[in-house]
């Protein structure tokens, strides 16, 4: 080990120190993994679980674009079109999951993959707008891009369109079909622009060495590894997590719960002071945790007071990307976790924190099992007005990063609003460099109880952090009724849909 990294784990905290000795533990298991084989070559190509559920979902909702991906990519300096255009199509060619369409075989689905496409950019110039035109125009096209309708077997599944906003200042819009794009995957996405931008620029060739294997070639993979003993026994683990009766998320509502999931929903927005985000790491530092743990904690025991429900069950995305092969793929490799928590009235939030801490370790150990296996297994009545398993989603996750290039052409996702979310409640954190922000998204079905939520986590870590230090104290602060028994009846900032 080098004297660089030796300084480097002298700088980590003893939570940080435990996780790293863990992913190490798991990763020395896999060495031994044999690498994903290229399935090309045998003209079959199947599609992943994930890619099965979202065409089926996807046929079942057609008018739906909860399984669009819709961004918008900020692009300030000096734009040449013409080079943007060919760096797209050249990402278009080097990842045929972008060239995959999906066709009904005997009441199944099957991948087809487009030899060749070319895009042509097209560009819509606002910029002699005046600004406030601009503005409302804008949002006009990113709104009509994130529900734009695709048809699974015909359509390319990447949409692109371009905005002049000023002579030095584009957006880049587009909406993926999530069956074949993900979150790290607009992290690629943005790296291979900006190197390939910087390249053809230049009039040089692309300096990306070929892709090892292709989205499909895991997919077949993926198929292929369901009778593995190991596999098998990550699954008999969560068949045991998740047994008995699964208790089904009851907040308060505003009206009954409809019969169809409409998976539409607004968002709230809070931000965390520099003082309570530098407690908040320093309370999970002490106790040896992560800051997700604790906040997962925070939001769980919440849940616990609101609803009265000993039985929690929170789902948590991961990157499903646990293999060095895939790394660089574009594609659908994320999955969901089941995070499931019991709770006691005596409890103090200490001992709740370290269950937490366990639940979270032994989840990222088995975490190869994709969510769509996991609910075929466990044999769960299917409900069309509420999702199996959880009903809430809770993230952490970090800033999107700003790319730039050579020329001075910088990169920057920012966020664009569907309307859509992908359950009845998602509570997303973002550590920024020095706040945290608790973004609250939640359906219809909750309405006005919904906006006081990041207030209450707000006052609750307050209570967890505080100068006495006592958690079993700021239990308290959240089981008796100085919060109240319902949610707040107060709103914040709300963007209308």
């Amino acid at each position: 080990m080098s004297e660089q990294s030796d300084r480097r784990i002298a700088l980590l905290s003893p939570a940080q120190c435990a996780l790293t000795e863990h992913k190490i533990t798991i990763e020395n298991k896999s060495i031994g993994k044999n690498s994903i084989p290229n399935f090309r070559e045998h003209g079959h190509l199947y599609p992943s679980l994930p890619q099965q559920r979202l065409w089926l979902l996807s046929l079942l909702n057609p008018e739906n674009s909860i399984y669009n991906y819709p961004a918008n990519i900020h692009l300030k300096g000096q734009l040449n079109v013409r080079i943007l255009e060919q760096c797209l199509n050249e990402i278009i060619c080097r990842h045929q999951v972008i060239r995959s369409n999906f066709m009904a075989v005997d009441g199944h689905p099957e991948v087809a993959i487009v030899p060749k496409y070319h895009l042509s950019l097209n560009l819509t110039d606002l910029s002699l707008m005046a600004i406030a035109d601009r503005e409302n125009n804008l949002q006009k096209l990113l709104y009509q891009f994130a529900r734009y309708q695709f048809d699974l077997e015909r359509d390319c599944l990447m949409q692109v369109g371009l905005v002049k906003m000023q002579a030095d200042e584009h957006m880049l819009l587009l909406t993926f079909h999530y069956s074949i794009f993900d979150g790290w995957s607009m992290e690629v996405l943005l790296k291979e622009i900006t190197i390939l931008y910087d390249a053809f620029i230049q009039d040089k060739i692309s300096p990306l060495l070929d892709l090892e294997i292709q989205y499909s070639d895991f997919a077949n993979w993926q198929i292929h590894q369901v009778e593995h003993p190991n596999y098998r026994s990550k699954l008999d683990y969560w068949k045991k997590q998740l047994g008995g009766e699964l208790p089904l998320l009851s907040l308060p509502l505003d009206r009954p719960r409809p019969r169809l999931q409409t998976f539409h929903g607004a968002r709230y927005t809070h931000a965390i002071s520099v003082e309570l985000t530098t407690a908040l790491k320093q309370f999970s530092q002490h106790e040896q945790t992560t800051l997700f743990m604790t906040l997962l904690a925070v939001y769980k025991v919440l849940l616990y007071r609101y609803s009265g429900q000993t039985d929690i069950i929170v789902g948590t995305p991961v990157s499903g990307r646990d293999r060095l092969e895939v790394e660089h793929l574009i594609g659908v490799f994320i999955n969901l976790l089941a995070l499931r928590s019991k709770f006691t009235p005596d409890v103090s939030f200490r001992l709740v924190l370290a269950q937490i801490r366990q639940v979270i370790l032994a989840a990222y150990e088995h975490q190869e099992i994709p969510f769509e296996k996991l609910v075929e297994e466990l044999h769960l009545e299917r409900n069309l007005s509420y999702s199996p398993l959880f009903q809430t989603l809770f993230q952490l996750r970090q800033p999107s990063k700003v790319w730039q290039s050579h020329t001075g052409l910088c990169l920057e996702q920012n966020k664009t609003e569907s309307g859509t979310i992908a359950a009845e409640r998602v509570v997303l954190c973002t550590n920024g460099f020095t706040h945290l922000f608790i973004e609250n998204s939640v359906g219809p079905a909750i309405g006005r109880n919904a906006g006081g939520l990041e207030e209450s986590v707000v006052g609750s870590m307050a209570a967890f952090t505080g100068p006495v230090g006592r958690p079993s104290a700021a239990m308290s602060y959240i089981l008796n009724d100085q919060i109240g028994g319902t949610l707040p009846y107060y709103y914040l900032t709300r963007r209308p849909y």
